[in-house]
């Protein structure tokens, strides 16, 4: 991605992340894929990393994550 895409605020691990990148937070679901992801690099060799988000500092509220995510994290029905 471009590098005017990022916001000031953007953490250096998110800005430089190659490959597949999750935010998450430490949840169940949140480790579910990270299993996924695990079991994608073993049979694919597919790169990726991660970044937990903080819900309790409201992370997924800020600027540089409403970039990315306009919902904020929330999931809506369609």
């Amino acid at each position: 991605m471009a590098s005017n895409f990022y916001l000031d605020g953007t953490p250096d691990d998110v800005k430089n992340a190659k490959g597949l990148h999750l935010l998450t937070q430490n949840t169940p679901n949140g480790q579910a894929v990270q299993i996924m992801l695990e079991e994608l690099k073993d049979v694919y060799g597919t790169e990726w990393s991660t970044t937990l988000i903080d819900i309790s500092t409201n992370d997924q509220k800020k600027d540089w994550f409403l970039k990315l995510d306009p919902n904020g994290g929330v999931l809506r029905p369609p």
